[in-house]
């Protein structure tokens, strides 16, 4: 990765780079191939297969951190999972910027990342032209189903997302947001407690 730094830079930093870069389109691969030993490692409940495979794939990752095959992820290298965090089946994680998720964080099925973002304009996008922007969950939050988040997004503490969501914007800790584009409902408060 070290020839490859200013390729990174670029995308970590949000500054238009190619999409069609060799070195990328490898890396995509090594992606595919390490999510396919964590996958049939998860059939094998072979644990400690799994854990490998997730730190040959992941930036970073806290200790109890799980993931639901199937998935996928563009690269992995710019992924960080938070300690405990449970992500359901069928996430989808297109990550050409930093996706960092806290701890404890619990993600129905089929939650998206998509922090890259193609140009306008055509000839730009038929050249391979994109940016992408991070995403930031902090941590205790619940993500429900079928909710997109898009490059840019930081997400608060203890926030609960509705799902099918997508999301656009920041969203505060504490509250409760749904929509799309998502937008906050309303606090989280001692009132929703389950047990009283």
């Amino acid at each position: 990765m070290r020839e490859h730094r200013q390729l990174l830079e670029d995308m970590a930093a949000g500054r238009p780079y190619d999409d069609f870069d060799p070195w990328l389109a490898d890396r995509r691969k090594q992606a595919a191939a390490a999510i396919a030993r964590y996958t049939q490692c998860y059939g094998q409940q072979n644990e400690t297969g799994m854990q490998r495979a997730l730190d040959e794939l992941l930036h970073d990752r806290g200790e109890g951190a799980h993931i639901v095959p199937p998935f996928s992820m563009e690269f992995g290298f710019f992924v960080t999972l938070g300690a405990g965090s449970f992500v359901n089946q069928g996430s989808i994680w297109l990550d050409c910027a930093p996706v960092t998720i806290g701890r404890e964080v619990m993600m129905g099925p089929r939650v998206c990342f998509f922090t890259s973002d193609h140009a306008l304009l055509a000839d730009e996008r038929l050249a391979g032209d994109i940016v992408a922007r991070p995403i930031t969950v902090g941590d205790r939050v619940w993500i429900g189903g079928n909710t997109t988040i898009l490059g840019g997004v930081h997400i608060g503490d203890e926030a609960v997302i509705g799902a099918g969501s997508v999301v656009t914007r920041d969203i505060p800790p504490k509250v409760v947001a749904v929509g799309n584009p998502c937008r906050v409902l309303r606090p989280i408060t001692e009132k929703d407690r389950l047990r009283r």
